[in-house]
């Protein structure tokens, strides 16, 4: 699956083609103009990436609302500014950014930044000791990455690895259908041959350890013909 940035900024030439450069690298680059608009995007989608002009209005109070848990699951954010001190670079951190990057904004270095995240994201996994994913609570359910931990309407639910890789996967993209070849290839981690059977017999079993309906609307849906989709939120 491609990694996607949404990239927050004026509608400028300049922003089209960092976008296009980074599409060229194989990532899936979007475009808001101003952060209402973002707001409105994240609704809907969730990317796992997003790059945010400081200097737009509202800019900081975005930050804000991201680090107080507003949008869930949140992104990775990098922040674009004229940063000439310390100082600022600290203050941008300190209001919820994971990172900072100075203008003039050029893609090699977002790309880079991001590349340098998935790296990390690999090394920890390989320690077998969770990943740097953020925790996930909707409804009546909550789910625990680093602790591999599920729990709905408060009682502990006893989840296979796959069944909980299927889980966290569909729900840190919810809103987003995922065909059942994606969600084999990300949680099987090998090209997909024959993923359909394998892939609809854990979301089963899922179900029913989650006690959900086979016909769910409210957590895990079933797009007919293509594959699943977490429950839209908000």
């Amino acid at each position: 699956m491609k990694q996607d940035i949404v990239l927050i900024s004026p509608l400028t030439e300049q922003s089209a083609k960092i976008c296009e450069a980074l599409r060229c690298t194989g990532m899936d680059a979007s475009r808001c103009e101003n952060v209402d608009s973002a707001k409105a995007e994240l609704l809907q989608h969730s990317p796992a990436f997003l790059l945010l002009d400081i200097d737009l209005e509202g800019a900081k109070g975005f930050l804000q609302d991201m680090s107080r848990g507003v949008f869930s699951p949140p992104p990775y954010i990098l922040a674009a500014g004229a940063f000439f001190s310390t100082s600022e670079c600290i203050t941008i951190l300190d209001l919820g950014a994971d990172a900072y990057i100075n203008k003039p904004i050029s893609a090699d270095e977002i790309r880079a930044v991001i590349y340098a995240v998935l790296r990390r994201e690999r090394r920890i996994a390989r320690l077998h000791i969770g990943r740097l994913l953020p925790c996930f609570d909707y409804k009546d359910l909550s789910i625990d990455p680093l602790r591999r931990l599920v729990e709905m309407r408060g009682e502990t639910v006893d989840l296979t690895e796959k069944e909980f890789d299927i889980l966290y996967l569909l729900a840190y993209h919810f809103g987003k259908v995922l065909t059942k070849e994606e969600i084999y290839e990300s949680v099987w981690k090998k090209a997909c041959v024959s993923s359909a059977a394998s892939v609809s017999g854990h979301v089963f079993s899922l179900r029913q350890k989650l006690g959900l309906d086979p016909k769910d609307k409210d957590y895990i849906q079933t797009v007919f013909g293509i594959g699943y989709r977490f429950a839209r939120i908000g």
